[in-house]
């Protein structure tokens, strides 16, 4: 439960304007690609919502999805901090 309250307000919180992806996934911006990875599939196993019925966690997967979508991409990344 703590951890979908932890995704919400890292969501919440704005760099430079934006999301603060690396938040939501609880990793720091200068972490390699494999932390963010394992951070992302941790927190995607424990948030599923087939798996975890509780209210919002289909919401936090989302944003978990989102992070790792743009994380992993470095050009979809770049895009969206620019805006």
């Amino acid at each position: 439960m703590l951890t979908m309250f932890d995704v919400y307000i890292s969501a919440e919180k704005k760099v430079s304007g934006g999301v603060d992806w690396y938040g939501i996934l609880g990793v720091i911006p200068l972490a390699d690609e494999g932390t963010v990875k394992k951070q992302c599939r941790e927190l995607a196993l424990m948030l599923y919502p087939n798996k975890n019925k509780s209210t919002g966690a289909d919401g936090t997967f989302k944003f978990v999805s989102e992070a790792w979508s743009l994380l992993s991409d470095k050009s979809k990344y770049l895009l969206n901090v620019s805006h």
